[in-house]
């Protein structure tokens, strides 16, 4: 875009006008205003100048002045201008100049287009040992997520690696523009977790102040060297008048000598010099640079000399030169002036081809459909001239192409035998072959062919590379897609094939970069780009940035208005993937507006933005359509609603919602109000408190009032006349017991994972339901395995934490991690977590049936952005597809077989809590690398991310769901056991009651499982002992009820004592004298602790012991403890 485009755009936006409101009011042509805007047209006429101006109420100056200001602050120079390779290369430039800095080299391993350097910072005289790193960002807006992901690739590259080739110990981002300090310091903070440096920041305005210290450098890139010609060209001038004096003085002298040198004279002016030619000759040089403004300066200085001349054959070529430049300038009355001057040349010459060449390709390029016939004309004449002339024959083609007749010009090429040859020896007779077959079904294989020999011969040609991304997106496209609920963007099958697209269309825009290309041409391959780029559309987070960037690089007046509608919905789309759900909405709101979106199109847009998780902007769209709905008598619309104002914990909304659509269906088709009595249960029957239970039993009554003929409640006898249960109570209470073990049983006799049990045939509940069945039964012989103790499964674990640099999070460590309230982990420990967007759409699907607040917060993490979400994959190459097809149709956990792909792909790290899973990974089928959450715990405890108090806390949460195996140590229980007694004091945590002589003490159930795992197989009894007599001494010094540390003794040591075979109880028996070394080790720490009158309690407390040798213990510990209050 030229600066005369940008500042009317800008001035038109400030008055709110339209470029069609504009062009109305200035009196200029739609389409002229559209290519001086994009920059198509960069010297428009003074006339249309001075009309826009005057419609903008501004001076004339203030559009045709040299620019001032910019955003940045008063005379920056405008870096974006440059290439992304030209700024680098001045960046590259600016430290060579620099003495501060050695060994400057431009370094490509890392970054997104490799445009890094790397150099070494000189500090009192010394080169330093290590470099600095310099990356060069050249972006419009320079955002943080762009720069917190280059960090997280640096760190990987020169920090996580052993031993980087390249040892760095500073980063400086170079960019064109000038971020605010709040990016910045975002940016600064994410270092400082990942353990980099602090970055510096070169912004535009710094960058400004050196390159003007620098000459060289201004001349170089911002032509700073315009000041020195025209101070040359002065001298040059006042060097000439001096000369010219004296040689007017020579011809002076001459005329008086001789008549025959006044004759001389006149021939040495009229005659076309030397010196004209050279400069024809280099107006010629630029146009084949496609610099055609300066070459039509050039031609238009020398178009009078030529035409007085009289030199036809100058002339035809001037005239067929200035026309090419008028044409390509991209104003429609140039184009005009153009084709003037091309005819003119062919008026001079009728065989003269450069012009006729020259007008096909005017006609063709800007559509201009009135004159097709006689491009048309002009290619049969050039074809006829010289059937094997591969130049004229491709300018035939292009010509039957443009006016429709594809038919005769694959007749044409049909009828040369040796075509291929032909194709494979000229650029341009094989792109016109390729574009007569592109696009028909028919002859797609065709145009391949010729795609595949062009490319072959013509390896860096722009068009080549493209129609080859073209041709593969269009064999991608035949290979099949779907769609992911309502997402519009298309999942590909095989999106290797459009990866190889997308690497085509990138090269073809690389080669333009560096070639007289259009901008309209570049800026389609920029969409192109972008189009295929979003069906890729990995979730790394980095990826999304940069694709968002480049989305901002295209100029939407360039593409057609099918282009322009589907850039704006792959904006929408990656916006709700990259989690920036407010531009989300923003930009659909526009798309709504501009295409007058009916109700179906917007409640599809909010069914979207609710399957991504952006629930409060789904809830905008749909309460805007609640009218239409009810035109339509839709009730979907508000389902929608209940289901969004549920995930964001509104219950009283949902209600009302559903209240609302009770009232208005009530009247209408009785099918449609069944439907919504029975989703008005749904919605009361999920709250676990039974708040709604009224509601719901309502609810109930009216659905099987409505519905006569079936049974939605039977009545059934439950207590007998005496008081007792009812056979058929008895009857189903014993059926749901023999079911539920054999269940549990199946689970522990087969090795399948703990989500299993969520499947119709075994529990068919939700996950989290699942997850909490072995504490609502009560049952500790129901294991769900979590953990190993042995020292194999220990290094493993160390090991892949230590290494791994992505870790892959599935439902069950999800699920532990957030009933801990420790999400937050990842970030601390400076580890980079990733899921699948189904284990989003899982999860999301449960909490609509489910309110649970652990649920509530694995969701709110998997929507926030200290997560990042990949997208679903069609392709698994490295799941196995018989585990594949048990794990998404037997268990329908799509997202596990995404996830266990994912890590093999990217050798990442699964984060699991289902033991079984953990070793699949490691299986010979995976062969891949797993952890569970215990690993985060403890090093979260080591790396001070978690003090102990926490840390003992996330223990008792694992044990209240009977998890094993859980290590803990006496001040880890003792924590514990003070947590548990307030909450069970307060009613919100489930005990066991134990009692002993008329002392009733009370234990949590998470607390009764740490102690029970004792009795696991391989478990440690001496660990356990040991850990005890930690807790007791502990408990004893602590200030608590002297009664509740007797209790707490007294529990153990009846705990412990059950665990003595009977043929030990015999004196001198080994096992029998450990248990009691611990009873009374245990019963000596509390004594030191109680007072006197305490030892009353404790004989009341034990006097029911039947066990002779543990009475002997207490008593020998009342004993010792006298002896050393006497000796005191």
């Amino acid at each position: 875009m030229s600066i005369l485009g940008l500042r009317i755009a800008e001035f038109r936006k400030k008055m709110s006008f339209t470029q069609q409101k504009l062009s109305e009011l200035a009196g200029v042509d739609y389409n002229t205003l559209r290519k001086i805007e994009t920059g198509m047209t960069k010297n428009p006429g003074q006339e249309i100048i001075v009309k826009i101006a005057s419609a903008l109420s501004i001076p004339i100056t203030t559009l045709i002045e040299e620019p001032k200001p910019t955003t940045f602050g008063e005379g920056i120079l405008p870096f974006l201008q440059l290439s992304p390779d030209r700024f680098e290369s001045l960046v590259l430039k600016i430290l060579s100049e620099d003495s501060n800095y050695r060994n400057v080299e431009p370094y490509g391993g890392m970054g997104d287009k490799k445009r890094d350097v790397l150099a070494k910072m000189v500090v009192d005289g010394k080169i330093s040992d290590k470099s600095t790193l310099f990356q060069a960002k050249r972006h419009k807006t320079t955002s943080s997520t762009t720069l917190n992901g280059e960090l997280d690739k640096i760190k990987i590259h020169f920090f996580d690696t052993a031993e980087p080739a390249t040892p760095i110990e500073g980063i400086v981002f170079c960019l064109a523009d000038v971020p605010s300090p709040i990016i910045k310091d975002r940016v600064k903070e994410c270092a400082r977790a990942l353990g980099l440096p602090e970055p510096i920041f070169w912004d535009a305005r710094l960058l400004d102040v050196k390159c003007h210290a620098s000459k060289s450098i201004m001349n170089e890139y911002f032509r700073g060297h315009l000041h020195e010609i025209k101070e040359g060209i002065e001298n040059i001038s006042s060097q000439l008048e001096t000369n010219l004096s004296g040689i007017k003085s020579d011809v002076k002298k001459s005329i008086e000598m001789s008549q025959s040198a006044i004759a001389d004279v006149k021939e040495a002016i009229t005659s076309f010099s030397s010196a004209d030619d050279a400069e024809m000759q280099r107006a010629r040089r630029l146009i084949g640079e496609g610099k055609y403004t300066e070459a039509k300066e050039i031609l238009l200085t020398l178009k009078e000399k030529v035409e007085k001349s009289n030199d036809s054959n100058r002339l035809k070529k001037l005239y067929n030169n200035l026309g090419l430049c008028f044409a390509k300038s991209g104003d429609d009355s140039y184009i005009i002036k153009g084709i003037e001057l091309l005819e003119k040349a062919l008026d001079i010459d009728n065989t003269f081809s450069a012009p006729k060449r020259n007008l096909i390709s005017v006609i063709t390029d800007n559509g201009l459909s009135e004159k097709y016939k006689q491009a048309v004309y002009l290619g049969k004449q050039l074809y006829e001239s010289e059937p094997y002339n591969s130049d004229f024959l491709s300018s035939y083609i292009f010509a039957l192409n443009a006016s429709g007749n594809r038919k005769d010009a694959r007749a044409i090429l049909e009828s040369i035998s040796d075509i291929e040859k032909r194709v494979s020896e000229n650029e341009g007779l094989c792109v016109a072959a390729i574009i007569v077959y592109f696009g028909e079904d028919e002859f797609m294989q065709k145009a391949g062919a010729l795609v595949e020999i062009g490319l072959k011969s013509f390896p860096d040609s722009p068009p080549m590379n493209r129609f080859k991304g073209s041709f593969l997106m269009y064999e991608a496209e035949k290979k099949g897609y779907g769609y992911l609920g309502d997402d519009p963007l298309p999942i590909f099958k095989d999106l290797d094939m459009v990866s190889k697209a997308v690497e085509h269309f990138e090269r073809s825009l690389s080669l333009m970069e560096n070639g007289p290309w259009p901008e309209f041409a570049k800026n389609q391959v920029r969409f192109f780009i972008y189009n295929t780029r979003t069906l890729l559309h990995e979730g790394r987070r980095e990826q999304l940035g940069d694709l968002l960037e480049q989305s901002r690089e295209i100029e939407p007046e360039l593409l057609s208005d099918d282009e322009k509608r589907n850039k704006l919905l792959a904006d929408v789309s990656l916006e709700l993937h990259q989690k920036n759900s407010r531009r989300a909405y923003e930009l659909a709101t526009e798309f709504i507006k501009k295409y007058n979106c009916s109700y179906e199109s917007v409640k599809k847009i909010a069914r979207n933005f609710l399957q991504y998780g952006a629930v409060e902007q789904a809830i905008k769209f749909l309460t805007s359509i609640t009218e239409e709905a009810k035109e339509a008598e839709d009730f979907e619309c508000w389902a929608l609603l209940s289901q969004c104002y549920l995930l964001i914990g509104d219950k009283n909304s949902a209600l009302r919602v559903m209240n609302e659509s009770k009232t208005f269906f009530a009247s209408k088709n009785p099918e449609t109000f069944n439907t919504i009595l029975s989703h008005y249960g749904a919605v009361a029957a999920r709250y676990k408190d039974n708040s709604e239970s009224s509601r719901l039993l309502d609810n109930i009554w009216e659905l099987q009032k409505n519905l006569p003929n079936e049974t939605i409640l039977k009545p059934i006898k439950a207590i007998e006349e005496d008081g007792s249960l009812s056979p058929e109570i008895k009857n189903i209470l014993e059926n749901a017991k023999e079911d539920f073990e054999s269940k549990r049983d199946l689970l522990a006799t087969n090795p399948v994972p703990v989500y299993f049990l969520m499947v119709d045939k075994m529990f068919g509940r939700s996950f989290p339901e699942v997850l909490e069945l072995p504490r609502e039964s009560f049952d500790f012989s129901f294991v769900l395995p979590y953990n190993q103790l042995d020292n194999d499964f220990a290094k493993k674990q160390k090991l892949n934490f230590d290494n791994g640099t992505t870790f892959v999070l599935d439902y069950s460590a999800l699920l532990n991690l957030a009933r801990s309230k420790q999400l937050g982990l990842f970030a601390a420990l400076g580890k980079k977590v990733v899921a699948s967007e189904h284990l989003l759409w899982t999860v999301q699907r449960d909490l609509i049936i489910l309110e649970d607040s652990s649920l509530r917060e694995a969701w709110n993490f998997l929507r926030s952005d200290l997560i990042e979400l990949f997208p679903h994959r069609e392709q698994l190459v490295g799941m196995p597809e018989k585990m594949r097809t048990f794990f998404e149709t037997e268990m329908k956990c799509q997202w596990l077989t995404q996830e266990i792909d994912y890590c093999i792909k990217n050798d990442a790290v699964l984060i699991t809590d289902d033991l079984r899973l953990w070793h699949y990974m490691y299986s010979t089928e995976v062969k891949s690398k797993a952890v569970n959450s215990f690993i985060f715990f403890q090093e979260g405890l080591s790396r001070g991310a978690l003090d102990v108090v926490q840390y003992s806390l996330v223990i008792a949460e694992l044990a209240d769901l009977f998890y094993h195996f859980l290590p803990f140590n006496g001040e880890n229980f003792l924590h514990i056991i003070l947590e548990d007694d307030r909450k069970i004091e307060q009613g919100q945590l489930a005990s066991l009651t134990f009692k002993y002589s008329d002392y009733e003490f009370k234990i949590s159930r998470r607390a009764y499982h740490l102690l029970n795992q004792v009795k696991l197989p391989g478990a440690n009894t001496d660990s356990f002992l040991q850990v005890c007599l930690e807790f007791i001494s502990r408990l004893a010094k602590l200030s608590v009820l002297e009664k509740e540390k007797i209790s707490w003794v007294m529990f153990l040591t009846n705990f412990f004592s059950n665990f003595i075979p009977q043929e030990s109880l015999v004196p001198g028996d080994e096992v029998l004298a450990k248990y009691i070394d611990f009873i009374a080790k245990g019963w000596g720490l509390l004594l030191r602790h109680l007072p006197k009158d305490s030892r009353e309690d404790i004989e009341k407390a034990t006097a029911d012991i039947k066990n002779e040798h543990i009475q002997r213990a207490i008593r020998h510990a009342i004993k010792v403890q006298l002896e050393r209050e006497q000796q005191r």
